[in-house]
């Protein structure tokens, strides 16, 4: 029986994508949002595992970051992975939902003048724990010429303007890259298909990305407009392209002029209508979704009851000779499998402590 989806909620999400899928499902299928009784729950990879509470309702997963959809927990995903899953999955990178990417799209190039740019390199992130390959490009390309670094990570320059909200952030952060030749584009980590907007930043704002994270960029974005890690054979070699481009003002506006994006990027790219033409089944409630009988139970109640373990780690009492190892077996395995942010509750704990006791007593009993 067909139920289309009119309620939905969010659980587990960032503060940027997941209110602006919100909106794009509020003006073209007419949803409003009840936390109290979806039809559909809009989660993400965050810890808190808050959509598990919603259990009849259909999932969307919805992701900036670099995983993968468990389809036995989701009905349907948006990702970065070029997977094929039928009508439950579709590629989305996180890019298609900055406000100047419809532009970049239209025009297929970007605005700006040569003249304006009075300084080589940029460097601007704050995350602490990246892929290596982020501070080995930093240093690699100091090593020609400074370096600006405006974010936390390895700063040595004035930080970037404050501003207000995301867009605000945004809009200033563009500003700064205006000013510059080249932007270290390295994502937080490798893999096919994840390319952020921190390539398209660079790309919007016309300077030429020195780009590192998906191998796979080229068939997303025209390889003549950047330089590419994978296309070098090392860091020595990007380098090497890297300095020519910034002595020879003829070949830099080469690439600076190329257009973003190729005949069969043009193709794949992700646009609002492709969007809704995918999710409009599922808002009809006419695509079948993830299995929900047998296995399908039996996984879902075992993530449950991982979940609640893992709330419940800290405050497991010993309460038999034996059960203590027991418990930081399990324990350990909840704290590899399970995100480290979630607070355990005392109704969780006592809960946890029960079934281990009763375990226990039975396979006492069995002997």
């Amino acid at each position: 029986m067909e139920c289309p989806i009119r309620r939905i909620t969010c659980a587990d999400t960032d503060r940027f994508i997941h209110p602006a899928f919100v909106e794009l499902l509020k003006s073209e299928f007419g949803v409003h949002v009840d936390d109290n009784d979806p039809d559909l729950v809009l989660f993400g990879p965050y810890p808190g595992y808050e959509f598990l509470k919603h259990k009849g309702a259909r999932r969307l997963f919805l992701t900036e970051e670099n995983v993968i959809a468990d389809f036995n927990l989701a009905d349907f995903a948006f990702g970065y992975a070029p997977l094929e899953f039928g009508d439950r999955y579709m590629r989305l990178p996180n890019y298609f939902f900055y406000p100047y990417f419809e532009d970049l799209a239209r025009t297929n190039y970007s605005q700006g003048s040569f003249e304006s740019k009075d300084r080589f390199c940029n460097f601007i992130y704050s995350n602490p724990e990246p892929d290596r390959m982020r501070e080995q490009m930093f240093r690699a390309v100091s090593r020609y010429k400074h370096v600006h670094a405006h974010g936390r990570q390895l700063n040595n320059a004035e930080p970037l303007p404050v501003a207000t909200g995301f867009a605000g952030w945004n809009a200033a952060k563009l500003d700064v890259l205006k000013r510059y030749k080249f932007t270290i584009v390295c994502e937080n980590s490798s893999s096919p298909g994840y390319t952020t907007e921190k390539l398209t930043d660079a790309l919007y704002a016309h300077t030429v990305p020195i780009y590192w994270g998906n191998p796979d960029v080229a068939r997303d974005f025209n390889p003549e407009r950047m330089v590419n890690f994978h296309c070098c054979t090392s860091l020595d070699e990007v380098v090497a392209h890297v300095k020519r481009l910034d002595r020879d003002d003829d070949a830099y506006r080469g690439m600076l002029t190329q257009p973003i994006f190729d005949v069969q990027n043009l193709e794949r790219l992700p646009t609002r209508e492709r969007v809704i033409e995918f999710l409009r089944p599922i808002m009809l409630g006419k695509a079948r979704g993830r299995n929900l009988r047998v296995w399908g139970e039996i996984y879902e109640r075992r993530f449950d009851e991982l979940s609640r373990l893992y709330r419940s780690s800290g405050h497991l009492p010993a309460v038999i000779e034996g059960l203590q190892q027991d418990l930081a077996s399990t324990r350990k395995i909840a704290l590899d499998t399970i995100s480290r942010y979630a607070e355990p509750t005392l109704a969780d704990t006592a809960k946890v402590g029960w079934r281990f006791l009763r375990t226990a007593a039975r396979r006492a009993l069995r002997k």
